[in-house]
């Protein structure tokens, strides 16, 4: 009972020593934490030292790609711009070319459908069919009249021949004669049908009994394309014009006559053209045509250099060796698969046309470095 009652006493005072020397630890710590942020705020000590000794991650040009910074306030017009290594530019296949001047002829975009010439067949078919019957019916008007014609001569001849026979004659003559109208009146319905849809110059080529120019839209070797023009054009509609559908490459459509019928979904004055291409009836093509004779001057910005970024063509342009530039491409004038520019760009300029997506990649990278390399300071 002595030894147990003993030992209850050191063990207390060796936890209260112990206590103790974790409080005044404690406050060791306190005290040089509030020290030492006391003397970065006066400037005497390095603010890459944080409170507590560590040393702060600083982050510059070093830490982008290989090869690669950011410059987000080029001198040459407040463009983003971004450098490039000479040995990253070899590295990713990265290529500027030179712009030329270059000249541009204005021009305005219409809209329009390949025409389904099934109908205007079904016309033709119908037609060539009326008309024959027209002359079935035209060659018994000759016939029954002749008869007709000699029974009045017989009967007015002291009756050589009855009068049931005059009069049956004449009926049948009569009879003929309505069938002729009817023949007649059927294929200029027909007629005025093809004209109410597909206009005058159409309908004479379909039906006519030749026609070379219908033959090539059977044969398929040519395509008619309804084309609505846009309202308000001050030019007469163009005689030729360069059809573009499904990203084939341009063909010509050559000017046929104004159409009968608007396209519903298209304001504007529609118009037939002929084509020789093959297309399905029913393709969406657009047209483009000149509305002035006078020439622009400019420089032309190839497709391979555009770069589209934030809903907007870019294209980057070399400054010097290792630094480039991207500029806003204006999208008013299409031109050969690029676009043609009055501004922005100029003769002489080197535009990147190989790699321009990884130009443009290095470029966000390095502006996110960057951005976060300033908060860190």
């Amino acid at each position: 009972m002595k030894a147990r009652f003993g030992i209850r006493p050191v063990i207390v005072f060796v936890s209260l020593i112990v206590a103790v020397a974790i409080l005044v630890l404690a406050m060791l710590q306190i005290w040089r934490g509030n020290a030492l942020s006391k003397a970065v705020g006066d400037g005497s000590v390095n603010s890459d030292v944080q409170p507590g000794g560590a040393a702060s991650k600083n982050i510059s040009s070093d830490n982008l790609a290989p090869g690669a910074s950011a410059d987000k306030t080029a001198a040459t017009g407040g463009f983003a711009s971004v450098k490039l290594s000479a040995a990253m530019q070899a590295q990713s296949g990265i290529k500027a070319e030179q712009l030329e001047t270059a000249n541009y002829q204005p021009e305005a975009v219409a809209y329009g459908t390949v025409l389904d010439l099934q109908s205007l067949t079904g016309l033709r078919t119908r037609f060539n069919a009326a008309l024959a019957e027209a002359e079935i019916a035209r060659s018994a008007v000759n016939a029954s009249k002749q008869e007709y014609e000699r029974s009045k001569a017989l009967y007015q001849d002291n009756q050589n021949t009855s009068l049931k026979a005059l009069q049956m004659a004449e009926q049948a003559y009569l009879t003929d004669e309505a069938r002729l109208a009817a023949a007649s009146l059927a294929v200029q319905d027909i007629k005025g049908s093809a004209r109410q849809q597909f206009g005058e110059l159409l309908a004479s080529w379909a039906l006519a009994r030749q026609s070379p120019e219908f033959q090539k839209f059977l044969e398929r070797e040519e395509v008619i394309v309804r084309i609505t023009l846009p309202p308000g054009l001050k030019i007469p509609a163009p005689s030729k014009i360069r059809l573009v559908a499904n990203n084939n490459p341009p063909v010509i459509g050559y000017l046929v006559s104004a159409s009968p019928q608007s396209d519903p979904a298209i304001l504007g004055t529609a118009y037939f053209y002929r084509t020789a291409t093959v297309l399905a009836a029913g393709t969406h093509v657009a047209a483009h045509f000149a509305t002035s004779h006078l020439l622009q001057k400019g420089v032309s910005i190839p497709g391979a250099a555009v770069v589209w970024y934030a809903g907007q063509a870019w294209a980057y342009v070399q400054l010097d060796q290792d630094r480039f530039e991207r500029r806003p491409v204006p999208e008013d004038y299409l031109q050969n698969g690029g676009y043609f520019v009055t501004q922005g760009f100029k003769p002489g300029d080197r535009v990147v046309v190989t790699g321009t997506q990884l130009v443009l990649s290095e470029e966000l990278r390095s502006q996110i470095q960057t951005g976060e390399s300033e908060e860190n300071n």
